[in-house]
């Protein structure tokens, strides 16, 4: 069913994924975290006033003495058999992870701008998959995720059709996709690829249009998505939000960009991978 709904719409909502007693544990290790400013933890512009983001990589965490302990909550969010099982079966074997992430945006530093505007994220034309979990009761008023069904499969195609667009330097913002949709003209697209096409350009004249999107749910709600899809988060236009989310890459992104979670063998051929690139360009 999950999966299905990954494949067919981009996104998944697994309700009651926590526990309350769950929730306090991610809560308590988050404000704790932000307190002690721990020295695996990269800063973040989004980090100002009582708003703060702590972005952990793995390496950081796993060569720090008390990185593993300190992040035992959320790491334990993806390192459950319900999630391995769910990456298994939409990422394939091998899957790794590429970061987790815990948020906590206030309406004072984020109430009258979008927290992330409509975008796609694309991993290298590699899969990724990430989840988003609601900490706190979030609604339209307090920074739920927006999320366009089915325009993962959108955004794959039009990458396949123009594969400069995937280069790491191309926008990746919504004007962008749909710049790059009317280059290669609408009769390149389905009939239901093209109501998709109809609604992005609906939510461009009017971003309101976007919030028929926004998933609303309680706390203990998880969120898994496709990253190529169409998605972003409001303003925090009252209160807080607080969330905790974690990406889940393909084998092949894992080998290219952490090969520290590869074998002795490969992560030595994965390092010289990178070097041999980085002295091509």
């Amino acid at each position: 069913m999950i999966t299905e709904s990954l494949a067919n719409d981009g996104y998944a909502v697994i309700e009651d994924f926590c526990m309350e007693s769950e929730l306090d544990a991610l809560r308590s290790e988050m404000s704790t975290l932000h307190e002690e400013s721990s020295n695996f933890i990269k800063k973040h512009s989004m980090t100002e006033g009582s708003s703060y983001l702590l972005n952990m990589v793995p390496i950081r965490v796993q060569k720090s003495a008390e990185g593993l302990a300190k992040t035992e909550h959320i790491r334990s969010q993806f390192e459950n058999r319900k999630i391995s099982h769910i990456a298994d079966q939409y990422l394939g074997q091998g899957w790794g992870v590429s970061n987790y992430i815990y948020h906590r945006a206030c309406a004072e530093e984020h109430g009258t701008q979008e927290l992330f505007p409509l975008h796609y994220d694309n991993f290298q034309n590699c899969r990724c998959l990430k989840g988003f979990l609601y900490i706190e009761d979030c609604a339209i008023q307090n920074g739920a995720l927006r999320y366009i069904p089915k325009t993962h499969l959108l955004v794959r195609k039009v990458l396949s059709i123009k594969p400069h667009a995937s280069l790491p330097d191309q926008e990746n913002h919504l004007d962008a996709m749909l710049a790059i949709v009317e280059e290669i003209g609408l009769k390149c697209f389905t009939k239901e690829e093209q109501k998709i096409i109809d609604d992005l350009h609906k939510i461009v004249l009017c971003p309101e249009h976007s919030l028929k999107h926004a998933i609303e749910k309680k706390a203990g709600t998880l969120i898994l998505f496709d990253t190529i899809g169409i998605h972003g988060g409001v303003s925090v236009a009252r209160g807080e939000r607080w969330i905790a989310r974690f990406h889940l890459i393909d084998r092949k992104y894992r080998f290219l960009n952490h090969p520290e979670q590869e074998g002795f063998a490969l992560g030595m051929i994965s390092r010289l991978y990178s070097k041999m690139k980085r002295w091509a360009n």
